[in-house]
C-alpha cells in the first residue's frame, strides 16, 4: 500500500493535477448539489380514502369504514390501522415499519381496496390510496389578488399555472380557492307549459346527451375503422341548441323554455391575501432538485409573465409570493456556512500557534481539499445539502486535520535530522501510514452504527454520519497522497527563496512538568495504577448514577423560535360559510 506513495512523489506534476481538479469539481459540485433544509423522510403512511355524498357519519363507519378495514386487515409490516367516519366521506390511515417496500405495499394495498369495492355501496366514489410524501409539500405560494372580476383572476390564475408547470423542477402548482365554472339552466315553467313539454320530458333528454357514445366498428376493403357520436357539450350555445320536442313542424330547443348562462359553483372555502380575495397556487418542486433555485426560476417565470399583462390589470391584480421555504433553506445554509467557515479559521488558528506558518499552511491544504472531495463525492450519490450534512461538515473539521498534523510533524522532524523536502514527506507518510489509517479506521467505527439506526430518527440523522465518513474517507486521502507531493514542492519553493531557518536548537537541560510528576506519582508507585483505575471506575460510575437520577428527559427536537403561526378558531353549531367568513 505505501508503494503507492513513492510512485506519486515520483509524479509531482501529476498529483497537482489531480488536486486542481478534485478542488474545482468539489466547487462545481456543490453548487449544482440541492439544497434542502431537512433531509427527505420516507413516511411508511398510506390513507386509503373513499367519499359517498349525503351518508352520515354513523352509516359511513358501516357502510364503508367497516368493510375496508375487513380486507386491509393482516397487510404485512403494518403497525397500526386506524379507521376514520365523516359526513359523506371514509378513511383509513395505514402506518408500516420503517424500511419497508413501498412499491410492494402499495400493490398489495391497491389489490385489497379493489376486493373491498365489491361490498361498497353502488354510490360510492372510486376509493383512492394517498402517499405522504413532504417532499409534495408547496416550496412557495403565488397568491393572485384584487378588486377585479373572480373570472379574470381565475384567467390569469391558470396562465400563471401553465407557465409555472413549464419549469423543469415544479412538480405541480395545484390551483387554490378557485370555483369550477358550470352551465346554470333556469327553467321557466310558464314556458314548458306554453310548448307543452313535461317535466320527464325535460329530464330524459338532458341525461341522453352530454356523453359520447360508442356505435361499433365500420370495415371496408382498406381497414376497420371505430365509430362514435359525439354528443358532450362543448360551449354554452350546445346546450342552447339542445332539442327537446316537436311541437308542430317546430323543434323545441332548451333556449326556447329556459335561461342558460354561465356561471360558478357554490363556494365551500374562502381565501384572502392581506384582506383581499385571492386565489393561490401551491407549488411544490420535484425530488432532488435545489430548492433555492426552484423558487428563483418560479419567480422570474411570475415576473416575465406579468409582464405580458396589460397595464390596468398589473395595477389591478396583485401577485405576491407566500410561505416562501427558500428563503429559510437559504438563510439556514448561509449560517451553516458561516459556522464552518468559523470552524475551519479557529482551528487554522491553533495550528498556526503550534506548527508555524509553513506547515500550518499545509495542514489546512486539508481542510478545503477533504470538503470539496466530499461534495464530488455527495453529488456522485445523488445527496443533498441540509442541515445535517452541513453539521457534519462542522463536526469533522477538528477530526480531518489529524492525520495531516500527524504527517507534517514527523516531516519537518526529518528535514531538521537533514533529509530533503519531499524525502522527508515521503518517509513520513510511509511511516505514518498504518498508523492514521487505524486512527481513522476507529473514528469511523464510532459513527458507523449510526448508518442503521432505525425509525424516523435514523431517516433525519441518516445524513450525519455518511457525511462525516465521506470527509474523514476524503482526509485520509489528502494527508498521506496529497500532502506528501505538497509538502515536497513547498519545501523545494522554501529553498530556492532563500529560508534560512535554524531548525536545530541547543538541547535544554531536562525540567520535568507538574504533569510529569503527577504521572510519575502514579506510574512509579506500586499502588498508584490500582488507585487511579479505582478513581476512574468510581468517577464513571458516579457520572451515570447521578444522571439517571437528575436528568431531564429525552427530545428529539430542541425547542427553536418559531417563524409562523397559525390561529385557528373553533366554534359550537353547524355555521354557514358567511358566518364561518366573519368569524
Amino acid at each position: 500500500m505505501t508503494a503507492i506513495i513513492d510512485w506519486l512523489a515520483a509524479r509531482a506534476r501529476m498529483v497537482l493535477v489531480l488536486v486542481l481538479i478534485s478542488l474545482g469539481f468539489g466547487a462545481m459540485a456543490y453548487t449544482s448539489l440541492p439544497k434542502e433544509g431537512t433531509p427527505d423522510i420516507d413516511i411508511p403512511v398510506l390513507y386509503v380514502s373513499v367519499a359517498l355524498p349525503g351518508v352520515s357519519a354513523l352509516d359511513s363507519e358501516r357502510l364503508l369504514v367497516k368493510p375496508l378495514e375487513a380486507e386491509l386487515r393482516g397487510l404485512e409490516g403494518m403497525t397500526e390501522m386506524t379507521g376514520i367516519a365523516t359526513e359523506s366521506h371514509a378513511g383509513i390511515l395505514l402506518e408500516f415499519d420503517f424500511g419497508w417496500d413501498k412499491a410492494a405495499t402499495l400493490a398489495d394495498v391497491r389489490d385489497r381496496v379493489n376486493r373491498a369495492e365489491a361490498d361498497l355501496p353502488d354510490d360510492a366514489e372510486e376509493p383512492t390510496i394517498n402517499e405522504i410524501n413532504l417532499s409534495e409539500l408547496p416550496v412557495v405560494v403565488v397568491s393572485l389578488s384584487g378588486a377585479v372580476p373572480e373570472r379574470t383572476l381565475l384567467d390569469r390564475a391558470k396562465v400563471l399555472q401553465r407557465r409555472i408547470e413549464a419549469i423543469p423542477a415544479v412538480l405541480e402548482a395545484n390551483l387554490r380557492g378557485a370555483r369550477e365554472e358550470m352551465v346554470e339552466v333556469l327553467i321557466d315553467p310558464v314556458s314548458m307549459e306554453a310548448y307543452n313539454v313535461t317535466l320527464p320530458e325535460l329530464y330524459d333528454v338532458v341525461s341522453r346527451n352530454n356523453q359520447l357514445v360508442a356505435a361499433g366498428q365500420v370495415e371496408s376493403t382498406s381497414g376497420a375503422f371505430s365509430v362514435s357520436v359525439p354528443g358532450a357539450f362543448e360551449k354554452p350555445s350546445d346546450v342552447f341548441d339542445l332539442p327537446v320536442k316537436t311541437n308542430g313542424d317546430r323543434i323545441v330547443t332548451i333556449a326556447d323554455i329556459a335561461d342558460v348562462r354561465r356561471t360558478f359553483e357554490d363556494a365551500t372555502t374562502t381565501a384572502r391575501f392581506n384582506g383581499e380575495n385571492s386565489l393561490s397556487l401551491s407549488v411544490s418542486k420535484r425530488i432532488g432538485e435545489n430548492i433555492i433555485g426552484t423558487v428563483e426560476a418560479i419567480r422570474a417565470a411570475v415576473d416575465e409573465e406579468v409582464a405580458r399583462w396589460p397595464e390596468p390589470m398589473q395595477m389591478a391584480i396583485q401577485v405576491d409570493a407566500a410561505l416562501d421555504e427558500s428563503i429559510w433553506v437559504e438563510d439556514m445554509v448561509s449560517q451553516l456556512e458561516s459556522s464552518v467557515l468559523t470552524a475551519c479559521i479557529l482551528v487554522m488558528i491553533v495550528i498556526l500557534a503550534s506548527l508555524g506558518f509553513r506547515s500550518s499552511f499545509l495542514v489546512g491544504v486539508a481542510i478545503p481539499c477533504s470538503f470539496l472531495l466530499t461534495f464530488a463525492l455527495m453529488s456522485a450519490l445523488g445527496m443533498t445539502v441540509s442541515n445535517m450534512t452541513m453539521f457534519g461538515l462542522i463536526l469533522a473539521v477538528g477530526m480531518l486535520v489529524d492525520g495531516a498534523i500527524v504527517v507534517v510533524e514527523n516531516a519537518d522532524k526529518r528535514i531538521a535530522a537533514g533529509d530533503g523536502p519531499m524525502t522527508a514527506y515521503t518517509r513520513a507518510a510511509k511511516r505514518m501510514f498504518w498508523p492514521i489509517a487505524a486512527s481513522t479506521g476507529t473514528t469511523l467505527c464510532a459513527f458507523l452504527p449510526m448508518l442503521f439506526w432505525p425509525g424516523m430518527a435514523g431517516q433525519f440523522m441518516g445524513q450525519l454520519p455518511v457525511t462525516i465518513i465521506f470527509v474523514l474517507t476524503a482526509s485520509l486521502i489528502v494527508a498521506l497522497l496529497y500532502l506528501p507531493v505538497l509538502g515536497g514542492i513547498s519545501g523545494r519553493l522554501s529553498r530556492l527563496l532563500g529560508e534560512r531557518r535554524a531548525r536545530r536548537q541547543a538541547p535544554r537541560p531536562y525540567r520535568r512538568s507538574f504533569f510529569g510528576r503527577v504521572i510519575g506519582l502514579v506510574v512509579l508507585n506500586p499502588v498508584g495504577p490500582f488507585l487511579a483505575i479505582g478513581l476512574i471506575v468510581t468517577g464513571i460510575v458516579s457520572v451515570f448514577s447521578y444522571y439517571g437520577e437528575h436528568n431531564n428527559g429525552t427530545e428529539f427536537f430542541t425547542e427553536m423560535d418559531p417563524q409562523r403561526a397559525t390561529v385557528y378558531v373553533r366554534s359550537r353549531g353547524n355555521m354557514s360559510l358567511a358566518e364561518e367568513d366573519r368569524l
